[in-house]
C-alpha cells in the first residue's frame, strides 16, 4: 500500500470534518483533543460517503469529480469555519501515544478485514455495490442480458416479483432488482451511504483494498465507545472497558465485517458524545445540538432501522421538556432531528426505493398511517415547544415520586430478566420463512431465546451486570439521555425481536450499532458502582467498600477470561478466501461471451461477476432450464452462436447438466473455492472453524 495514498486518504476524510466541526462547535465547548479528533473523522466520514453517493446516483462517480466536489465542499465550510484548531496542540505527547496505542491496539486485532464478495450475504453485497460504483461510476447500473431475452423468455432467468406494489419488475438477483427492462437499468438492495465510502477506499488504495474503510469504520466505533465511557466511567474504568470491548468476539468478527453496522454505530457514539460532554455547560448551545442532530441524521440515512431512533430520542427530549431541564439548544436538536427523520423517508424512497419499500412496507401500513403519524408528529413537536400545564404537572409529579418509580424500574427490569432469561426459552420455536427466490426456504426462529444468546457473547454475570447498570444509568442525574433512552430501547426491542438463523454471529450484527455499545457501558457503569461502594467511615461501610472492589475486579478479570475464550475462533479470522481470485478467474476464462450460471450458483457468483469483473452473467432461476424447450431461443438472444456462451455448473449444489438436444457442452475450466470461516449452528456459539472447499466447472456450449 502507497503511504501517500493512504495520508492522502486520511487528509480526504479528515478535512470536510474538522471544517464542518469547528462551524458548530463554540470555544466554551470542552472537548478534549481526542473527542474534537473523533468527531471530526466521524463527521467526515458521513460527508464524504453522502457525497460519493450523491456521485454514484448521478452516474458521475470517478475520482476527477470525486476531488472537485470535495474541493467545494471544503472550500463552502471555510467562511463558517472559526479555523480554530488549537485544540491538536493540546494532544501533547502523551495524547499522540497514546492514540498511537489505541491503533495498534485496533489494528492488531482488526485486521485484515474480510474480502467476502459472493453476493449470497449482506457483506458480499456491498462490497459488490462498491465495486459497481468504482468501475462504472453509477449505482443503477444498465445490464445488457436483461435488455437483450424476449419478454416470452425472461421467466428463465429473471424471476417475477414476489409482491405486487414494490417499484421493481423482477429480481436480476435475490439482492439486484431490474426495474426497466426495455433499458436494462437495476437497482441493488440497501441503503448506499457505506458502499460509497467503500468506493472512496477503493478509488484511493485500489480495489482490492476497499476492504480498509471496514477496518477505518471499526476504529472509529471503538474509539466512540472508549470516548463515552471516558465521560461515564472515567479513566481506569473506560480502559478496562476498551479491553472488554475490544476483545470481544462480536466487535472482533464485526470489526471486519464488510456491513454497514460499524460506521453506524460510530455515528450514533458521535451524536451521543456531545450532549454528555456539553450538556449542562456554557457549551451546549444551538451550534453543538445542532452537530449532535446531523449525527442523528447520518445514521438514518446510513441504515434503516435507525429509523425507529427517533420514537425513543423524542421521548427523551419530551420528559426534558416536561422536568424544566430544557434548553433552546434542545429545541434546536427536536426541530433538526424531526426534520432529518423526514427527508431520510423520501431520500431512502427515491435513492433505493425497492429495498425502502421491502422493509417499510412491512412496518408503515398504507396511506393511513401517513394520515396518522403527521399530526402526531406535530402534536409532539407543539408539546415540546409549549410545554403545556398537563406536561407540566406530569413532569411535577414524576419529579415528586421518583424514588418509588425508580424503585418501580427496578422491579420491571429484574422480572424482565428473570421471563426474558428463563421463562420465554421454554416456549416454542416458532416456524418463519427466509428470503429466497423460486422456492420457500423455512426455518426456525429462536427469538424466544435471544437473552440466554446475548449470554453467548457477553456472559451470564455479564447479562447481570448489564441490566443493573441500565437501572443505574436510569437514576443518573441528569439522566443520560438520549444515550439511555436509544440505547434502552434498541437493547430490548432486539432481545424481543432478533430473528436468530443458523449465521449466528452474523444474525447478531443487528446489535453493534446501539444495544451492544450501549449494553457495554451498563456494564461498566455496574462494576464502578461496586468499586465505590463503602466509604471511609464505619468499620462494617469500610468492609463494603473492600468487598465491592474485590467482587468489581473478580467480575472484571472473569469478563476479559471469557471474552478471550470466546474469542478463540475468531482472533486472526479473516473470511471471504479466495472468493476474489475465483471470480477474476471465470471473468478471464469467459471473457469473450456472456455466463449462464446454474441454479446453485446464481446468487453467489452473479453479482461479483457483474461489479467486480463486468462479466456478461445472468442466472438460471429454474433447476431444469437445460430441458425447457426454449432454452435453444434463449441462447439465440444472448448471441450464440456468433458470441460464446458458458455455463457454471455448482457440483455440490445442482445435479450434472445434460444440454439439450442439439447442443453440445465442452469443458473449458474447473475453479476451486476455498474458504476458512466460522461454523453454523442454532444450539450454541460458534466455537471452531471449518474450510469450506467446492468445485464449479465450466462449461462452453457448442453447435452439434
Amino acid at each position: 500500500m502507497n503511504p501517500l495514498r493512504l495520508a492522502a486518504l486520511l487528509l480526504f476524510l479528515l478535512l470536510p470534518g474538522s471544517l464542518a466541526a469547528d462551524a458548530f462547535i463554540s470555544p466554551a465547548a470542552r472537548l478534549r483533543p481526542s473527542e474534537r479528533l473523533f468527531l471530526c473523522a466521524a463527521l467526515g466520514s458521513g460527508l464524504i460517503a453522502l457525497l460519493a453517493m450523491a456521485l454514484g446516483l448521478a452516474g458521475r462517480f470517478s475520482r476527477g469529480m470525486t476531488f472537485l466536489f470535495w474541493a467545494l465542499l471544503c472550500f463552502s465550510l471555510l467562511p463558517w469555519s472559526r479555523r480554530r484548531h488549537g485544540w491538536m496542540r493540546r494532544f501533547g505527547w502523551r495524547g499522540w501515544a497514546a492514540l498511537a496505542l489505541f491503533l495498534l491496539l485496533g489494528l492488531t486485532l482488526f485486521s485484515p478485514p474480510n474480502r467476502v464478495v459472493f453476493g449470497w450475504n449482506d457483506d458480499g453485497i456491498y462490497a459488490d455495490i462498491a465495486a459497481l460504483m468504482v468501475r462504472e461510476g453509477e449505482i443503477h447500473s444498465q445490464v445488457d442480458p436483461v435488455k437483450e431475452v424476449a419478454p416470452e423468455r425472461r421467466d428463465l432467468l429473471f424471476h417475477p416479483r414476489s409482491k405486487e406494489g414494490y417499484p421493481f419488475e423482477a429480481y436480476l438477483y435475490k439482492q439486484f432488482f431490474i426495474t426497466d427492462f426495455p433499458s436494462g437499468k437495476v437497482e441493488p438492495q440497501f441503503l448506499y451511504p457505506w458502499p460509497s465510502l467503500m468506493a472512496v477506499f477503493a478509488l484511493y488504495l485500489g480495489m482490492d483494498r476497499m476492504f480498509g474503510a471496514v477496518t477505518w469504520a471499526a476504529l472509529l466505533w471503538l474509539g466512540g465507545v472508549f470516548l463515552l465511557a471516558r465521560r461515564l466511567l472515567g479513566k481506569p474504568w473506560s480502559k478496562a472497558l476498551l479491553l472488554l470491548a475490544a476483545l470481544s468476539p462480536l466487535t472482533l468478527y464485526f470489526a471486519r465485517f464488510s456491513t454497514s453496522e460499524m460506521l453506524t454505530g460510530a455515528l450514533f457514539c458521535a451524536a451521543c458524545l456531545l450532549p454528555l460532554a456539553l450538556r449542562g455547560t456554557e457549551g451546549w448551545g444551538g451550534g453543538e445540538a445542532a452537530l449532535c442532530a446531523a449525527f442523528f441524521v447520518l445514521c438514518f440515512l446510513v441504515r434503516i432501522d435507525m429509523l425507529l431512533l427517533i420514537l425513543p430520542l423524542f421521548l427523551a427530549l419530551a420528559w426534558r421538556r416536561a422536568s424544566g431541564d430544557w434548553s433552546a439548544a434542545d429545541g434546536v436538536l427536536a426541530a433538526i432531528c424531526a426534520a432529518g427523520g423526514a427527508l431520510a423517508l423520501p431520500v431512502g424512497r427515491l435513492t433505493s426505493g425497492t429495498y425502502f419499500s421491502m422493509v417499510m412496507g412491512k412496518r408503515l401500513p398504507g396511506r393511513i398511517f401517513w394520515f396518522a403519524a403527521i399530526p402526531v408528529a406535530a402534536l409532539t413537536l407543539a408539546v415540546l415547544a409549549f410545554r403545556p400545564a398537563p406536561l407540566r404537572r406530569a413532569g411535577g409529579w414524576v419529579t415528586r415520586n421518583r424514588r418509588d418509580l425508580m424503585r418501580l424500574a427496578g422491579l420491571t427490569l429484574a422480572a424482565a430478566f428473570v421471563f426474558l432469561y428463563f421463562i420465554r426459552p421454554m416456549g416454542t420455536a416458532a416456524q418463519l420463512r427466509y428470503p429466497s427466490i423460486g422456492k420457500v426456504v423455512t426455518g426456525t426462529s429462536y427469538d424466544h431465546q435471544n437473552l440466554p444468546r446475548w449470554g453467548w457473547y457477553l456472559s451470564f454475570p455479564g447479562l447481570l451486570l448489564a441490566f443493573a447498570g441500565y437501572w443505574l444509568a436510569l437514576r443518573r442525574r441528569p439522566s443520560l439521555t438520549p444515550l439511555w433512552a436509544c440505547g434502552a430501547s434498541f437493547a430490548f426491542f432486539y432481545l424481543w425481536e432478533l430473528r436468530c438463523t443458523p449465521l449466528q454471529m452474523m444474525s447478531m450484527r443487528r446489535l453493534m450499532p446501539v444495544a451492544f455499545p450501549f449494553t457495554l457501558l451498563a456494564m461498566g457503569i455496574s462494576l464502578r458502582y461496586l468499586w465505590k461502594a463503602g466509604g471511609q467511615g464505619r468499620k462494617r461501610s469500610r468492609l463494603a467498600g473492600a468487598a465491592g472492589k474485590v467482587t468489581a475486579l473478580i467480575l472484571l478479570g472473569w469478563l476479559l477470561a471469557f471474552e478471550v475464550n470466546a474469542s478463540l475462533p475468531v482472533f486472526g479470522l479473516s473470511e471471504g478466501g479466495d472468493q476474489r481470485e475465483v471470480v477474476e478467474r471465470m471473468s478471464e476464462v469467459c471473457a469473450d461471451g456472456t455466463v449462464l450460471l446454474d441454479y446453485g450458483s446464481g446468487e453467489l457468483l452473479g453479482p461479483p461477476l457483474l461489479c467486480l469483473e463486468g462479466s456478461r452473467n445472468a442466472w438460471l432461476v429454474k433447476e431444469n432450464a437445460l430441458q425447457d424447450g426454449r432454452f435453444p431461443a434463449l441462447l439465440g438472444d444472448l448471441g450464440f452462436p456468433d458470441r460464446a456462451v458458458y455455463y457454471v455448473w455448482r457440483t455440490s449444489a445442482s445435479p450434472e447438466p445434460r444440454p439439450p438436444e442439439g447442443l453440445g457442452m465442452e469443458e473449458v475450466a474447473t475453479v476451486t473455492w476455498r474458504e476458512e470461516n466460522l461454523e453454523t449452528s442454532f444450539t450454541e456459539r460458534p466455537r471452531s472453524r471449518r474450510l469450506i472447499e467446492e468445485d464449479f466447472v465450466i462449461y462452453r456450449f457448442r453447435v452439434r
